[in-house]
């Protein structure tokens, strides 16, 4: 015990050492608050120069991320209102960028957001988002329940379609297709649902269908329609390339799903809309 006091005698004058029993009540008032930082306000040119920053990304990789609580500081912002995630989207705008996930008071400050040159959009909810399916057993999982919901619904015919069969498999195939349908006018078509977006494996995989189809009945005419969940560059730039024969074979819908009222629709993006956009993007570049 004398050892011990006179150890604990010898550390409390060393004035570089400094003991606490376990015991003791701790004073938090002494304890050191975490720094805030500070966001400095931005001006118009600085705003501008962020946009800019932004924009060479995105036409160097695509798109660029970032968290909604960076982008906020980005334009000067330390707190989102209507008003100021308003400013952004429409500064944005104005420069052909557009944030996915929208912008909005309802995203949490650290959820990712990715901003793009083309307008990538989705109409409404979707049957699981992206960052929440990724494996692709996850993602057959709910391209299987878009898949379900279509079918019990039987909304075949807001795509101007009646269903022939439900995961057809051409013969001498392992290839299944979520629906054979036929139109008014007695073609074979061929309905590809993605829950997200397409891409170009999307594209080609409806191409691969309607030349089956074809090679099934030489003389009957077959097309095809791919319904996705996120309007999507890769999707556009997919059918963009393709040959004007093969424009006239394919659909792009957009799938609106609205969990509240349990209904879906679709929205056509017409080749126009595409070929208006990637130019704008092309000239950018």
């Amino acid at each position: 015990m004398k050892i011990l006091d006179s150890l604990r005698a010898s550390l409390s004058k060393d004035k570089t050492v400094a003991t606490t029993p376990t015991n003791a009540p701790v004073n938090r008032s002494m304890r050191k608050k975490p720094l805030k930082r500070k966001v400095k306000p931005c001006t118009e040119e600085s705003r501008q120069q962020v946009i800019e920053q932004i924009r060479d990304v995105v036409h160097d990789k695509g798109y660029k991320v970032m968290s909604v609580t960076n982008l906020l500081n980005c334009f000067g912002f330390q707190k989102r209102s209507s008003s100021n995630v308003e400013l952004i989207t429409v500064m944005l705008a104005e420069h052909n960028l557009t944030v996915h996930p929208q912008l909005s008071l309802g995203l949490k400050p650290a959820d990712c957001l990715r901003i793009y040159g083309f307008p990538v959009a989705q109409l409404g909810d979707l049957f699981e988002s992206e960052e929440e399916v990724k494996t692709q057993g996850a993602r057959q999982q709910r391209e299987r329940e878009l898949e379900d919901f279509i079918d019990k619904h039987d909304l075949f015919h807001r795509l101007g379609l009646k269903k022939v069969e439900r995961q057809y498999s051409p013969k001498q195939t392992r290839d299944r297709f979520d629906f054979l349908c036929s139109d008014a006018k007695g073609a074979r078509v061929v309905l590809e649902l993605k829950h997200v977006g397409g891409g170009k494996s999307a594209v080609e995989q409806v191409l691969r269908y309607i030349g089956m189809l074809k090679q099934e009945q030489p003389g009957k005419k077959a097309r095809g329609i791919l319904v996705t969940g996120i309007r999507d560059v890769d999707t556009a730039k997919a059918l963009h390339g393709m040959t004007p024969a093969q424009q006239q074979e394919i659909e792009w819908y957009l799938y609106r799903y609205n969990k509240g009222s349990g209904d879906v629709s679709f929205e056509l993006v017409t080749y126009d809309f595409i070929d208006h956009h990637l130019e704008i993007l092309n000239k950018a570049s």
